[in-house]
């Protein structure tokens, strides 16, 4: 199809098809003053339109308005090196607004719309970085698409309402932004949804690990020796090392087992020196601190390939029998140096915690200690920091008090205001505009 003839101000006196103008009508009594996009005729005899900003269209007979250019503001007159593209159509740039008078197909076709059959373009969108042009079309003169199934019409109105406000955005402008919980939000609404969503998953996080603490200390509580606490150090080329002693302290392994011929040493204990010891595992529950099935499995290959008879050996660690993920949710912090009133949207992941020592007894100790905090409080709560100034408001959530405690001393060096700690139960939380002020 053939490129149409663009009209210009040489030729008609107007500005050329597709760009923003002020159309001014006077008479006797009154003047009428629209602006808009200028569109070609309906008809190839039909006078030239105007779709207005008040989604309007008119009709423009030559005998009766005046049309002229829309004075740029001085932001898009920097960027006006070229007004005409190499087509002859006026060419929009990102700081223009295009919609509702005109959309790229792509816009289009979020609006559930397509250019008509023989539809020309009237105008170019400029996509920076590319150097490249999109053809933009007169929105009035479109054509919709087939209507949508009423689950997809449902899914598709849902998706540019906010779940939170309920605001429903124009269909040009497409579907709102998914948050953390994967319903989508408004600009205004990401943030509160996502502290929301943040502080319901820490709630039944630290919820879990309680009852996970809770249901240790009772398999430990009716028989101690089936509960071990292990710690299986990182596996290096040459060996593994594991301690394990059972709940009440009773000494089951403590060994750098060698885990490879090439790098013998007396100061590695061989495979089959430790079997008998392996074995006293068994059956029993084993509780560490983090990512320590790896090494638990690279120990294990090395003993079956050094012991012909160690095929039955058979050690496991449940997937949740990992304490330092449950205390991660314990203490539920967002990272070192993240503050309380930092977006939650930008920095929702937890802060992986580390033990005070890498040395076994002093970590398996930890362990212990751990799992009896998080198994002590039947309900896991809040520490709450609320600055006493009325012109604050400020109210930000922690999950240690030693959180709260450097929050409240830093709000107080830099405001000077008094700062008021309580702490409250682990509940679902209500929308972050009704208890707290993001500062």
């Amino acid at each position: 199809m053939t490129e149409p003839t663009m009209n210009t101000e040489a030729e008609t006196g107007w500005p050329p098809y597709g760009s923003r103008v002020v159309a001014t009508k006077r008479d006797t009594t009154r003047t009428v003053r629209k602006t808009g996009v200028l569109l070609p005729p309906a008809k190839p005899s039909g006078p030239a339109r105007l779709h207005t900003d008040t989604d309007r269209l008119l009709r423009l007979p030559r005998s009766g308005w005046m049309v002229a250019p829309e004075t740029p503001t001085v932001e898009q007159r920097r960027s006006r090196a070229r007004t005409l593209c190499p087509q002859g159509r006026p060419v929009y740039r990102w700081n223009d607004e295009l919609a509702p008078q005109l959309a790229t197909s792509s816009m289009l076709r979020r609006a559930r719309r397509r250019p008509a059959e023989g539809q020309e373009p009237i105008a170019s969108y400029l996509i920076t970085g590319k150097k490249d042009y999109a053809p933009l079309y007169a929105v009035a003169d479109t054509v919709p698409l087939p209507a949508l199934s009423p689950a997809r019409a449902a899914a598709w109105d849902r998706a540019r309402t906010c779940a939170r406000c309920g605001t429903r955005r124009r269909d040009f402008d497409g579907p709102y932004a998914a948050g953390r919980d994967g319903a989508r939000y408004c600009g205004d609404c990401q943030e509160p949804a996502a502290e929301r969503w943040w502080h319901a998953e820490r709630d039944a996080g630290r919820a879990a690990a309680g009852a996970w603490a809770r249901g240790v200390l009772d398999a430990a509580a009716a028989d101690p020796s089936q509960v071990a606490l292990a710690a299986i150090g990182y596996a290096t080329l040459a060996y593994v090392p594991i301690t394990a002693t059972t709940w009440d302290g009773q000494p089951l392994i403590s060994a750098k087992v060698g885990t490879s011929p090439d790098y013998p040493s007396e100061r590695y204990a061989r495979p089959a020196d430790v079997i008998e010891q392996l074995r006293a595992l068994q059956g029993r529950r084993l509780i560490v601190w983090r990512d320590e099935p790896r090494n638990l499995e690279r120990l294990l290959e090395a003993v079956r390939r050094e012991v012909p008879d160690a095929g039955d050996l058979a050690l496991a660690l449940a997937e949740g029998d990992q304490a330092g993920r449950h205390w991660d949710e314990w203490i539920a912090a967002r990272g070192p140096g993240v503050q309380l009133t930092h977006p939650f949207r930008l920095q929702w992941w937890l802060h992986q915690q580390h033990p005070p020592s890498w040395d076994p007894p002093e970590l398996l100790g930890h362990v212990q200690h751990v799992v009896c905090e998080m198994a002590s409080i039947t309900g896991p709560y809040w520490w709450r920091a609320t600055c006493l100034d009325p012109g604050c408001g400020l109210a930000p959530r922690a999950g240690t008090s030693r959180a709260a405690k450097d929050w409240a001393d830093q709000h107080h060096a830099d405001t000077g205001h008094q700062v008021l700690h309580t702490t409250e139960p682990s509940t679902p939380t209500r929308d972050a505009d009704e208890t707290t002020r993001s500062s």
